[in-house]
């Protein structure tokens, strides 16, 4: 059925060629029985994009997911049930916190961050551009428009972890 084609199409594909003009050198990321991703890259820079379109690759509904948790956005998704987690979002400012932090990172945190951002939107457009369904089986029960990642996306998930993470 054209599901189950959809479906299948937006898993992984481990077994390609890519160039992008966001790396200096060759990467590689190869894969073991598991799928377990391992990185080769000549520079930070590299290896930091190279991890985030791996992660990308395997994690994109999860990270979409709690990007917009961050935001104080998931009821745009999910309706009413997620405006309890809205409220609280937006009252304790995760993502706008996040984005005062992206302004005051180093240079070089930021040149890290940036080159992350970018494995990660190198998949979007990817899987965009070749038809490879939306680059994960979850994004068929909902129809997020997947804006790019930036790094305060990834500094709001950190602080949203912290926070989940705490007992008080």
């Amino acid at each position: 059925s054209v599901m189950i084609y959809l479906a299948l199409n937006s898993l992984p594909q481990y077994q390609q060629e890519l160039e992008s003009t966001d790396i200096l050198d060759n990467i590689t990321i190869s894969r073991d029985a598991y799928a377990i991703p391992y990185i080769s890259a000549e520079n930070n820079s590299d290896s930091l994009f190279a991890l985030g379109y791996a992660h990308a690759q395997d994690r994109l509904w999860q990270m979409v997911l709690l990007r917009r948790i961050a935001q104080g956005r998931l009821s745009e998704i999910i309706g009413a049930d997620g405006l309890e987690s809205d409220m609280l979002m937006r009252t304790l400012g995760i993502y706008s916190s996040a984005k005062d932090s992206e302004t005051e990172q180093t240079e070089t945190t930021l040149k890290l961050l940036n080159s992350y951002s970018n494995g990660i939107n190198f998949f979007i457009k990817q899987i965009s551009k070749s038809s490879m369904g939306r680059g994960s089986p979850e994004f068929f029960l909902f129809t997020p428009k997947l804006s790019p990642w930036r790094p305060a996306d990834s500094i709001a998930l950190l602080k949203l972890l912290a926070f989940q993470s705490t007992n008080k």
